[in-house]
């Protein structure tokens, strides 16, 4: 744990700064909507009796502000926090942690992440290089640790890229998630397009070559000695696309081993979802996400609680989480895609049931305060037409 003395609270919360019992542990969340597994996460530390604050990138509107304190206990603007006005106070905050987006990863500057106290201002600096893939890829290929074979689009031209890697031809930008920022080429014409469209400037674009095979998913709470406190490797099936919704616990050794060596080698602490697929001979790194994703407290279902480990590793917490890992063979479904799912298919009905079924789930995890945030805010959503993600990045979860 960071900083002074740890003392716990009436409700198991542990504060850490200077022993005083009334400052309040604080989680701050930047990221923007849709933000569904921060949104999840800062449900249940608030449940746990921890202050969580949401940081965004733009002013959001009066009504997304009031749905916004169902969850969060305020928010805090970008001009507002660089300003002076609701940066973390001292006498009743003790800051823990700041959760980003890959997104805002980029737009928030140096000025911003010096509000917080030191060792979360570093560590922010830290992570924030941890977002860009083909940094990562560079470092992890100098440890030894094998990764998807990658050439700059700077310096390489679409054909060199081709003539390397062949067709179909990977394009991808340096910063993404979730399959934002990512095109699969089949031509030279299509490579030509891909590269227009991420970055005409080609400086923040790469190539890979596209590998055939199933993507498997680590994911770990991984505690201040480099080891994981708990870990699982997992497997998607459903539906193609954004439908597949279901996950199943596999018994992957090689894929856990891996998953531990990329950690240990980048020093991630708290929590870590990447994506890996095996070309036959070992897995190479597809993804990777130094912060909460979007089948994490779903995985309750598994069951494993993740956020109980997020939070003992943190400090929040003086017990230590009950699942180090789920057991191999079981399966569960990511909430709220689930129901996301049935939209997409224009089934109300099914929508409805599902949000019943599994949203019953998550009641006493998160309480009632998230279901009403997540549906106040699909119905804002639907009524204004888009999120309020202007001027930021896209990312996914």
């Amino acid at each position: 744990m960071q900083g002074g003395t740890a003392t716990a609270h009436a409700n198991g919360v542990a504060s850490q700064t200077s022993g005083r019992a009334d400052v309040v542990p604080t989680v701050w969340f930047a990221a923007h909507p849709d933000r569904g597994p921060f949104d999840q996460l800062a449900a249940v530390l608030r449940k746990r009796g921890l202050r969580v604050v949401r940081l965004v990138h733009t002013p959001a509107s009066r009504w997304s502000k009031l749905i916004d304190k169902l969850l969060y206990h305020r928010t805090v603007t970008l001009d507002e926090f660089l300003a002076g006005h609701g940066s973390p106070d001292p006498e009743s905050e003790d800051v823990l942690d700041v959760l980003w987006t890959e997104g805002m990863s980029q737009v928030v500057p140096d000025a911003a992440l010096n509000r917080f106290p030191e060792h979360i201002a570093a560590d922010l600096k830290v992570r924030r290089g941890l977002v860009n893939k083909r940094e990562v890829a560079c470092r992890l290929q100098a440890a030894g640790i094998p990764v998807a074979p990658h050439l700059d689009a700077f310096s390489t031209s679409d054909e060199e890229a081709v003539d390397a890697f062949g067709l179909p031809l990977m394009v991808k930008s340096d910063v993404g998630a979730g399959g934002n920022g990512v095109r699969a080429a089949g031509s030279l014409e299509q490579v030509a397009a891909a590269v227009a469209e991420l970055d005409p400037s080609r400086t923040s674009v790469f190539f890979q070559p596209f590998i055939q095979g199933e993507v498997r998913n680590y994911a770990a709470m991984m505690g201040e000695s480099g080891q994981p406190l708990q870990e699982a490797v997992i497997r998607q099936y459903g539906r193609s696309g954004a439908l597949r919704t279901g996950r199943e616990v596999v018994d992957d050794p090689e894929l856990r081993e891996y998953g531990r060596s990329i950690c240990a080698e980048l020093g991630v602490v708290g929590p870590v979802d990447l994506d890996a697929i095996h070309d036959g001979e070992h897995y190479q790194l597809v993804d990777l996400n130094v912060r909460p994703w979007n089948s994490m407290v779903s995985m309750r279902m598994a069951p494993i609680d993740f956020d109980a480990g997020y939070a003992y590793a943190k400090g929040a917490s003086v017990s230590s989480p009950a699942h180090a890992t789920p057991p191999p063979g079981s399966s569960f479904v990511v909430f709220p895609d689930v129901v996301d799912a049935s939209v997409a298919q224009r089934d109300p009905v099914g929508a409805l049931r599902e949000f019943a079924r599994v949203g019953r789930r998550f009641l006493p995890w998160t309480g009632v305060r998230y279901l009403v945030h997540l549906v106040a805010l699909r119905i804002l959503f639907r009524l204004q037409g888009a999120p309020e993600n202007a001027g930021l990045p896209s990312i996914e979860y």
